[in-house]
C-alpha cells in the first residue's frame, strides 16, 4: 500500500509536469530532458536508495513510471524513464528470464525487466523486432542495476559464468546497410540459434571506454574484461547456440571480441563503397533532414573514431563533396580499414555474392555456422522472400534522393588507397578483406 501510494504521487507529479510544460517540451527535447532529470532527482531525493542500499552488492531496483524516449536509434539510456525505488535485491536476480542486459552507466551494469504481457523469448524473434535494443527499451518495466566490481566478481568468480569462452556464439561483423539484416533473418529461420539481432551493448563498452580515456585496442585488459561480460550475459545459456548481429559502429572493437571470447565464432558481412553509401545517406536523409557539421564537429567526430590515430585522416574538407557525404564516406572507409587490420582470419561474405548466387551464398554461409541440412538452407532462403526490415521504422519511412556525388566516392577511395585496402569496379568493390569464402553451387 505503501509503495502504491508512492507510485500515485509520482504520477501525479508526471502529470501535473507534463501539463505544465507541454507547450515547451514539444519544441525542445533539452527541455524534456531537464524535465525528467529535476523530476528523477526530485523521486530519488524522497523516495530513492539510501546509503546502505548504493553500497550493496546486490540490484538496486526501479520500477518504470513513463518512458519519454523520444530517439528510438539512440543508445539505451535508463535516463530516458521515469523511475521509482523500490529495494534492494539479490544479485542473482539477473539471471531471471525475463532480465535482459540493457546498458553500461557510470559505474554500473544496467538491466531491463520485460514485461509479463509478453513472452520475453518474443524479444528474440527478428521477424517481429529487427533491433533487439529498441525491442528491450519499448518492453521494460523495471530498471536493475548493480555496481561493475560486484557484476565483474560474480561473474567470474560464478563457475557456471567463468567457463563460458563463446564457443556457442556466433558473432556477426558488419558495415552496416550490407544486408546483415537479411542474413540474420536467414539465421532466424533455421530455428537453431537464438538470435539477438543488435543489442546495443557493445556500443556502451565504446561509451564507457571513451568516459575513462581508455584506449581502444586488443592489449587494453580493461576493456577486454569489460566487453567479455557484456557478452557473457548475453549468451550465458551454454547448451544454447547463439547468432548475435552487431550494430556497425562496433567494428571499433574488431581486434577485441576474440581476445575477449578467444572461441567465439566471428563472421564479416560487407558490401561494395557505392550502394552502401547512397543506402547510408537515404536512409539519414529520411530520418533526420541531412547532417550539417562545423570542422571543428568533424575533427572531434574523427577523434572519436580513431582516438590517438586521428592523423591518419589529415583533410576535414574535400572539394565537391559535402560534409554529410564527407561522415558516412569517412566512417565506411575507416570501418573497412579496421577490418582489414583485425578481421583477417574471418570468414568473410559480399552482399553482391548474395545477389549474384543466392543458393551458392546461403548454403556457404549456414556451413559456417555448422547447418548444412538442405531443409534447413530452404528456411533461411524463405528470408529472401520478404523486407527484412519491415517492422522497422527505417523502412517505413519514405527515402529523399539524396544520392553520393563521383567527387565523394574519389574521396573515398583514394583515402582507402592511401590506408592500403584495394577499391576496384564500377560499384568501387573491395578486395582482401578477411577470409574470402568461396561461394558455389545454384538452387
Amino acid at each position: 500500500n505503501e509503495y502504491k501510494s508512492y507510485l500515485r504521487v509520482a504520477e501525479g507529479f508526471s502529470g501535473l509536469g507534463m501539463a505544465l510544460t507541454s507547450s515547451f517540451l514539444r519544441h525542445s527535447l533539452a527541455g524534456l530532458r531537464f524535465f525528467i532529470r529535476i523530476l528523477q532527482i526530485f523521486l530519488n531525493a524522497f523516495f530513492g536508495p539510501g546509503k546502505e542500499d548504493k553500497e550493496t552488492d546486490g540490484c538496486l531496483c526501479w520500477n518504470v513510471v513513463k518512458d519519454f524516449k523520444t530517439r528510438p536509434y539512440n543508445e539505451n539510456s535508463s535516463k530516458d524513464f521515469l523511475l521509482l525505488y523500490n529495494g534492494v535485491k539479490d544479485i542473482t536476480y539477473v539471471e531471471r528470464n525475463d532480465v535482459v542486459l540493457y546498458s553500461l552507466e557510470e559505474d554500473h551494469f544496467v538491466f531491463s525487466r520485460i514485461t509479463p504481457k509478453i513472452n520475453a523469448n518474443e524479444l528474440y524473434d527478428c521477424d517481429i523486432h529487427p533491433f533487439f535494443y529498441v525491442a528491450v527499451h519499448n518492453h521494460t518495466v523495471e530498471i536493475i542495476k548493480v555496481g561493475m566490481g560486484a557484476m565483474n566478481r560474480y561473474l567470474e568468480e560464478s563457475g557456471r559464468f567463468s567457463q563460458l569462452r563463446g564457443d556457442n556464439c556466433y558473432f556477426l561483423h558488419n558495415i552496416g546497410r550490407c544486408g546483415s539484416t537479411l542474413a540474420t533473418n536467414m539465421v532466424h529461420r533455421t530455428k537453431k540459434f537464438r538470435v539477438i539481432s543488435e543489442p546495443g551493448l557493445p556500443l556502451s563498452v565504446i561509451t564507457q571506454a571513451r568516459l575513462r580515456n581508455w584506449a581502444i585496442n586488443p592489449d587494453n585488459e580493461a576493456l577486454v574484461r569489460l566487453l567479455r561480460n557484456v557478452i557473457i550475459m548475453f549468451i550465458r545459456d551454454p547448451d544454447t547456440q547463439y547468432f548475435i548481429k552487431a550494430r556497425s559502429n562496433i567494428m571499433l572493437l574488431s581486434g577485441i571480441v576474440a581476445k575477449a571470447l578467444p572461441q567465439i565464432h566471428e563472421i564479416f558481412l560487407y558490401r561494395a563503397l557505392r550502394p552502401t553509401l547512397h543506402s547510408c545517406v537515404n536512409m539519414f536523409c529520411s530520418l533526420f533532414g541531412g547532417v550539417s557539421l562545423s570542422p571543428s564537429s568533424l575533427r572531434k567526430l574523427i577523434h572519436d573514431y580513431l582516438g590517438d590515430r586521428h592523423d591518419i585522416f589529415r583533410r576535414f574538407r574535400t572539394e565537391g563533396v559535402s560534409e554529410f557525404e564527407y561522415v558516412f564516406g569517412f566512417i565506411l572507409i575507416w570501418k573497412m580499414y579496421n577490418a582489414k587490420q583485425y578481421l583477417g582470419h574471418v570468414p568473410t561474405f559480399r552482399y553482391e555474392d548474395l545477389l549474384e548466387d543466392k543458393g551458392g551464398f546461403t548454403r556457404a554461409f549456414m556451413k559456417e555456422l555448422g547447418v548444412t541440412g538442405e531443409d534447413d538452407v530452404i528456411r533461411a532462403m524463405a528470408a529472401l522472400d520478404r523486407d527484412s526490415q519491415e517492422n522497422s521504422q527505417l523502412s517505413r519511412k519514405i527515402p529523399r534522393k539524396c544520392g553520393i556525388t563521383s567527387p565523394c566516392l574519389e574521396w573515398c577511395k583514394s583515402e582507402g588507397v592511401k590506408l592500403g585496402l584495394d577499391i576496384h569496379g564500377e560499384d568501387y568493390q573491395f578486395r582482401g578483406i578477411g577470409k574470402t569464402v568461396v561461394i558455389g553451387g545454384r538452387m
